[in-house]
């Protein structure tokens, strides 16, 4: 915004898509915590490393996140 090299419409512009993501609701801690524990979880039970026990264990503690685990494929 304080690039001298940007014409002022780019300013313009910009400023009204910052005014516009600060009136979005923001995620809380928590909310952001907890979808990054299912993405860790789903991605665990797509690993090959991972065992056939640690995917059963990542399933379960997705469905007590109520969430539907992919059934395993392999």
């Amino acid at each position: 915004m304080s690039n001298p090299n940007n014409s002022d419409q780019a300013k313009l512009r910009a400023q009204q898509e910052l005014s516009k993501l600060e009136g979005q609701p923001q995620m809380s801690e928590d909310e952001r915590h907890a979808g990054n524990v299912k993405r860790g979880l789903t991605a665990a039970t797509h690993n090959p490393n991972v065992t056939d026990a640690g995917k059963k264990q990542a399933r379960d503690k997705l469905e007590a996140m109520g969430e539907k685990p992919d059934q395993p494929g392999d």
